[in-house]
């Protein structure tokens, strides 16, 4: 199954016509699954992170593959949750990179979304 998610990240990656290597897949596959990897990023897999978002984002630009803004927003997303898991263990040192990143703008445009969505969802009925 694995391998299948590789291989399918391998052709989405093709295809937005981005160069990678084996171990930018291995890290690209850790991405949305760190959680339940149980991974915590230092800070070299941070750089990583935020050097390869800003290049998928740019490659999507050129391309014109997937919409823009639907694919900033999951991009920052992703630079969001690399951020927060990396906290645990590099501390505040991943909030700056979050910060100083055009990434974060992305993450806020999704996290506002969320938060409308939150106020105005309908409270659970008493029965």
């Amino acid at each position: 199954m694995e391998a299948k998610k590789r291989e399918i990240a391998s052709a989405q990656l093709t295809e937005l016509g981005v160069r990678f290597t084996d171990i930018d897949l291995e890290r690209h596959y850790i991405l949305p699954r760190m959680k339940r990897l149980q991974f915590t990023p230092d800070r070299e897999y941070l750089e990583w992170a935020g050097a390869w978002l800003l290049k998928l984002q740019e490659a999507n630009q050129r391309a014109l593959r997937y919409p823009e803004r639907p694919f900033a927003r999951v991009v920052g997303e992703s630079w969001l949750k690399v951020c927060w898991h990396a906290s645990a263990g590099v501390g505040w040192t991943a909030w700056k990179y979050f910060w100083h990143s055009p990434l974060s703008k992305g993450a806020w445009s999704s996290l506002r979304k969320k938060l409308f969505l939150l106020a105005f969802r309908q409270p659970p009925q008493d029965t």
